[in-house]
């Protein structure tokens, strides 16, 4: 077996997030559908694999897969490679996205029963049979030693919205459009990866409120309330930014914006949550607007401050890329011109 370094790309939609909710031995060959299995039971109501094509509910909404990432990941190189028990892989993700979370660059690490293969030709095989919202974006040889989640400088997560801003008219009253909610301003070609926010923003605070949160803290109000006392919260987020990506000319403009965070790690539910955060500020939601949050947020305990902090969905969150340090990028240095190993 040769340990392998994959950069996968996923829309977590339908899936129950990244990690496989099954342990290793309790999984093999046999629980898991192959080519061969999914050809033969193409009509059957209990077909395992996730769909080639979306499907859809009577509402519009596409149906929800009980799979997580991993599991559909394995299922595609046991069917590749013939490997009987998915414990040989010895699969190591970096990032255990939750249900409902995409990830443009997630790294993982594998063990493959290959060698004189192009990574392109790994690569493809792979892809082939994954489901439509999962794809391997690279592949390449790395140590034996290598450890998706060791040596991480930096991880970047986005988060994408789309909001109309608050505007008032002479009377000093909120225009009606904004108080439309959504369906006044969505498009059915918005990419998956996105949060309408049902409330008129002003936004005028976020460039405030990213300061605010950028630096070294106790982030444990933002902290899933399960975890907030199993270890340490204190952080450093290196990079907080907004960033208006589009912005209509209407009298109450339409804004597509993304949060950008930075940092060699993040707690559970940490950017949904201070997201959230940022989205209840600007909108002056009851629980914060008589909160002097610019002055009390980092002096009030994290378990009174958590009870104002309420998550964002997870449809906008995205996990960008993850950045490892030379003793720990995994790379081997011995890859030919023609991209085989």
């Amino acid at each position: 077996m040769f340990r392998y370094k994959l950069i996968v790309a996923y829309d977590g939609t339908r899936f129950h997030g990244f990690q496989r909710q099954l342990k290793n031995e309790d999984v093999t060959s046999s629980s898991l559908p192959t080519s061969n299995t999914i050809s033969n039971n193409k009509n059957s109501k209990n077909h395992h694999q996730p769909p080639k094509r979306p499907h859809w509910l009577a509402c519009g909404q596409k149906k929800p897969c009980s799979h997580t990432i991993q599991q559909v990941l394995e299922t595609a190189i046991m069917s590749w490679t013939n490997v009987a028990n998915v414990a040989s892989l010895q699969l190591v993700f970096c990032s255990r996205t939750d249900k409902g979370v995409h990830a443009r660059r997630q790294v993982v690490a594998v063990s493959l029963p290959v060698d004189e293969v192009p990574v392109y030709e790994i690569q493809s095989s792979i892809n082939s049979r994954l489901p439509w919202d999962v794809s391997v974006e690279a592949v390449e040889r790395c140590h034996e030693s290598f450890d998706p989640r060791l040596h991480v400088r930096i991880k970047q997560y986005s988060y994408t919205i789309k909001y109309r801003k608050r505007v008032y008219d002479n009377d000093n009253s909120l225009l009606p459009i904004c108080q439309r909610g959504p369906h006044s301003f969505r498009s059915a070609l918005d990419h998956q990866c996105l949060w309408y926010v049902p409330w008129a923003l002003d936004d005028a605070l976020l460039p405030q409120l990213c300061c605010l949160l950028q630096g070294t803290h106790d982030f444990g109000a933002f902290v899933h309330k399960e975890d907030r006392h199993a270890k340490c919260q204190i952080l450093n987020v290196s990079r907080v930014e907004f960033q208006v990506l589009e912005e209509t000319c209407d009298q109450a403009p339409v804004v597509t914006g993304r949060f950008i965070f930075e940092s060699v790690g993040f707690r559970r539910t940490m950017v949904r949550n201070l997201v959230g955060f940022c989205i209840d500020v600007c909108r002056s939601a009851d629980h914060v607007k008589n909160w002097d949050w610019a002055k009390e947020l980092w002096t009030t305990a994290p378990d009174e401050a958590g009870v104002r902090v309420h998550a964002a969905p997870a449809s906008g969150l995205c996990l960008e890329f993850i950045d490892y340090d030379e003793t720990g990028d995994g790379n081997a240095k011995d890859v030919n011109s023609n991209g085989s190993i």
